[in-house]
């Protein structure tokens, strides 16, 4: 009887628990695991990062561009595009309402718009090579009292422009007008304006790049009078504080 109740005492083997090699195996196995999905978290993250600071560019870009579009739309004239140093600068002339108080008046006055690209001194994301696009805007004849200030459109732009000269101008009439454009023959002045964006991306050396090349058509260079033009091509020689 004795010998009957100390058999059914002692533990089964099938009790014993699990072995050193058993627990090893596993160990393994939850590594496996584990590191596929990993790898497929950080694979994730890399393509919404990469997505995100793409979407953020070309977002920059589209705001400049629209911008650009309501002025250089109505612009009476262009100028050419030069360079100064490492800077790139193009002029155009733009009528519109004078605002007396804050409020447009009746009065149409000739105002001068300048843009420029030039290396910014503390890129944002803190690479060499970066630009900015900005531009200043003053009343025609008083460049010294009536400017903007250089206002900034959009920053993180490529300075070894890529694809090209970021600013292109060519009067109306001109053949052809610019490589790829389908229209042949200019019947407005236009503006071609070409920038690439490099924005850094998180955890990666490489940069997200967004890009845009856009022609506006400068309307009223069309039915612009001598006299307006005249009086435009002297935003060139004026320097605005």
């Amino acid at each position: 009887m004795m010998r009957r109740l100390s058999r059914a005492l002692r533990p089964r083997r099938d009790d014993a628990g699990i072995t050193l090699i058993e627990m090893l195996i596993a160990m393994g196995l939850m590594s496996i695991v584990m590191a596929v999905a990993t790898s497929g978290m950080v694979q994730v993250f890399r393509v919404n990062s990469a997505t995100e600071t793409q979407a953020v560019g070309q977002s920059q870009l589209n705001i400049a561009t629209q911008r650009l579009t309501e002025q250089v739309r109505y612009a009476s004239w262009v100028g050419n595009a030069y360079p100064v140093a490492e800077a790139r600068y193009i002029n155009f002339a733009l009528p519109q309402a004078k605002v007396v108080g804050g409020v447009p008046s009746q009065t149409v006055t000739l105002y001068c718009v300048r843009l420029r690209v030039h290396l910014d001194a503390q890129p944002a994301n803190g690479r060499d090579g970066r630009g900015i696009l900005q531009s200043n805007k003053w009343e025609q004849g008083k460049p010294t009292t009536t400017a903007t200030g250089w206002r900034t459109l959009a920053s993180n732009i490529d300075t070894a422009y890529p694809t090209g000269e970021p600013f292109e101008f060519k009067p109306r009439s001109s053949t052809p007008v610019f490589a790829g454009s389908t229209t042949t023959t200019a019947n407005a002045d236009l503006l071609r304006i070409r920038l690439t964006v490099r924005l850094a991306r998180a955890g990666s050396k490489e940069d997200m790049v967004a890009s845009t090349d856009t022609t506006y058509t400068a309307a009223n260079t069309i039915t612009a009078s001598t006299e307006t033009v005249t009086n435009s091509k002297k935003c060139e020689t004026e320097n605005p504080t």
